[in-house]
């Protein structure tokens, strides 16, 4: 009876650690069996990952390419579901090992500097990928041997990271210096321009950003988010930043 209990309560709840303060004035042995016993569900969602994709069909792509129609974004497939439970698990497992308590400083200004800029990743990586693919055919006309190393998919990825890492931070400066400061006490156009906003942007999700006579409301969704935008920034009291903030640097 006494193996079986110590077999069900071999991990440490997070309330115990936390009782006892840091993980270093818990037992080795019994922060050891809580790592272990919270590391199951990364390891169970990996494994059902590797079945959905190979043993059931899931595709094993998260986005749809030229010659791969079927993917696991649109619409979401139950593959990644599992693959947010395991990330969810792995962020659990560096947190209760207090690893961000321990980063260097220089390590913990990196990480929050791509956390800032993680949604301005997202909106222009595939430029980015457009421009590394351009400048490796590009090459690949002058070295017409390398083609196939420099257009392989791993040259691909790496110029890509290059770009973003290039990019991405000038993106997101421009991005900053460009939200207007709010006022303290907005205007109260600011409900109805956000409104207008929305019906614009929708607009041109729905139709596109064509300008031409055979697409007029598209043309109408591009004049409803400019008249918008312009209307919000005028109804919030606003004047477009002129510096942008040092932690950014």
């Amino acid at each position: 009876m006494r193996g079986d209990q110590r077999g069900r309560h071999s991990a440490v709840p997070p309330r115990t650690i936390a009782r006892l303060g840091s993980t270093k004035t818990v037992p080795n042995s019994l922060v050891a069996r809580s790592t272990i016993a919270s590391s199951r569900p990364s390891a169970v969602a990996a494994a059902t990952i590797a079945v959905l994709v190979f043993s059931v069909g899931y595709p094993g792509s998260a986005i749809g390419l030229g010659d791969i129609p079927i993917a696991n974004v649109l619409p979401p497939t139950a593959a990644m579901a599992v693959l947010g439970g395991a990330q969810v698990a792995v962020l659990g497992l560096l947190e209760r090992a207090g690893v961000a308590a321990r980063l260097p400083r220089r390590a913990e200004r990196g990480l929050a500097t791509a956390n800032a800029l993680a949604v301005t990743t997202y909106l222009w990586h595939i430029p980015c990928i457009v421009i590394a693919g351009g400048l490796l055919l590009a090459v690949c006309r002058v070295l017409p041997g390398s083609t196939a190393v420099l257009l392989s998919q791993l040259a691909v990825v790496l110029v890509t990271y290059l770009v973003l890492a290039l990019l991405v931070p000038l993106i997101g400066r421009l991005e900053y210096a460009l939200i207007p400061r709010l006022a303290q006490n907005p205007g109260p156009g600011v409900v109805p321009a956000y409104l207008l906003l929305m019906i614009g942007t929708g607009m041109i999700w729905r139709y596109g950003t064509v300008l031409h006579p055979s697409q007029p409301a598209s043309a109408v969704g591009l004049l409803l988010l400019g008249t918008a935008m312009a209307w919000l920034v005028r109804a919030a009291g606003a004047s477009p930043r002129t510096s942008v903030d040092a932690r950014l640097d």
